[in-house]
C-alpha cells in the first residue's frame, strides 16, 4: 500500500472523512516538522520522549538491558549514513516515503542505510566508548532528541 493511499484512503472514501482530515492533519505536521528542521539544522527522528531507552548498538558487548538515563547513561550516535541518508528527508514521513521509493526501485537485499538505520540510535556508555564518540556531544544530542524529536543533521564528533 502506497503513503499517499495509506494517508488519504481509498477514493471510495468521502473526501470529508476523518480519515482525510487526520492525514491532513499528518501532512501540515510534516510540513512544520520540516521547516522547524530546516531552520535549526536539525531532522526529525520520532524519537520524543521515550518511556524505556536501551542500548541499540549491535556492536556494543554489553548485555545487561539495562534502561538508560537520558542526561546521565544515555548517549546518541549520529554515523555519517544516517546524515547522508536523512540531508533531503528531514521529517518522518519524507523519510518513511524515501524509504518506500527505495524499496520500490532496488531489490529488498540492496535496501540498507548504513547498516540499516535510517535514524540515529540509542546507546550505551560502553558503546559510546568503543565507538570512540565524544561522549559530552552524544549525551547532549541524545537529550536533544528525547526533548525535541529532532537530531542535529551532522554525525556525532569522535574523540
Amino acid at each position: 500500500m502506497g503513503i499517499f493511499q495509506r494517508l488519504f484512503g481509498s477514493a471510495k472514501k468521502p473526501f470529508g472523512s476523518r480519515a482525510n482530515a487526520d492525514a491532513a492533519d499528518s501532512i501540515v505536521a510534516a510540513m512544520r516538522a520540516r521547516q522547524s528542521a530546516q531552520t535549526s539544522g536539525t531532522f526529525e527522528t520520532g524519537e520524543k520522549s521515550p518511556e524505556r531507552i536501551l542500548c541499540s548498538d549491535n556492536d556494543c558487548p554489553c548485555t545487561d538491558q539495562k534502561s538508560l538515563v537520558i542526561g546521565k547513561t544515555a548517549y546518541l550516535y549520529i554515523s555519517q549514513g544516517v546524515v547522508d541518508f536523512r540531508k533531503d528527508c528531514l521529517s518522518i514521513l519524507e523519510r518513511d516515503m524515501k524509504i518506500q521509493k527505495m524499496g520500490r526501485d532496488l531489490s529488498p537485499s540492496l535496501l540498507f542505510v548504513d547498516g540499516g538505520v535510517a535514524n540515529p540510535f540509542y546507546l550505551c556508555e560502553v558503546g559510546a566508548r568503543q565507538r570512540r564518540l565524544n561522549l559530552k556531544v552524544a549525551l547532549a544530542d541524545a537529550e536533544q532528541v528525547a526533548k525535541t524529536g529532532f537530531a542535529p543533521l551532522r554525525p556525532t564528533p569522535k574523540d
